[in-house]
């Protein structure tokens, strides 16, 4: 039997439908099952009702809304005391190196900001891992959702994942325990050039969102 790598060993590596660079993940349109799907339901944490809701709730708001989803039971939750920050961002919006890894140095500093209830571990030494997913989309009424997910997934779950063939990306989604989504309407034709967003663009309201997610950190475990 071909002996598979551990989840560490991937992070941040190779994924079937994307290329890690710096810490990041770009995962391409066609890599989803529907390109046009936001993170939370693309990646199986949400069905399409209630993702219709968040975005709902989304258009209806002054500002951003943050949904928290938690996997388990609030005491199972709270055997999860250490966790270690993956250095992964999964993202269908398109980026440079530099912004890459200018957003990856930033996320992982709000997560040491915001898990002040966790103690932050190495990978394979903590029982769970912190990552997200940046991801947007074009409404039919000429507006754009945009969605930063902070996610926490049990370790050794997604370990055994990867050890039997699955990508990083499922593998860490199969294994989730705990999300918050943060969700902005903006209008389309400010934040995009042509057919896709602009990181460029999109990067303040990108900051603001995970700075509202990883707040909820405290409240995860």
């Amino acid at each position: 039997m071909t002996s598979r790598p551990a989840i560490g060993a991937l992070l941040p590596r190779n994924f079937a439908s994307g290329v890690f660079a710096a810490g990041m993940l770009i995962v391409s349109a066609s890599a989803s099952a529907a390109s046009n799907l936001l993170g939370a339901q693309g990646l199986g944490f949400i069905s399409p009702q209630q993702s219709a809701t968040w975005t709902a709730q989304t258009k209806a708001a002054a500002g951003s809304i943050v949904n928290i989803q938690p996997f388990r039971e609030a005491e199972a939750l709270r055997a999860y005391r250490s966790a270690s920050d993956a250095n992964l961002v999964a993202s269908t919006i398109p980026m440079t190196q530099d912004q890459r890894a200018a957003l990856t140095a930033r996320v992982a500093t709000l997560i040491r900001k915001n898990a002040k209830a966790l103690t932050l571990a190495p990978v394979g030494e903590a029982k769970a891992l912190i990552w997200s997913s940046l991801s947007a989309r074009h409404e039919d009424d000429g507006s754009a959702i945009l969605e930063v997910m902070v996610v926490v997934s049990d370790y050794a779950e997604a370990d055994a994942k990867t050890r039997a063939g699955i990508p990083v990306i499922p593998a860490l989604a199969k294994a989730v325990i705990w999300c918050s989504s943060a969700r902005k309407m903006l209008a389309w034709d400010a934040v995009a050039d042509g057919d896709a967003v602009s990181f460029a663009k999109v990067q303040p309201e990108v900051d603001r969102l995970y700075e509202a997610a990883t707040q909820n950190l405290l409240l995860a475990l």
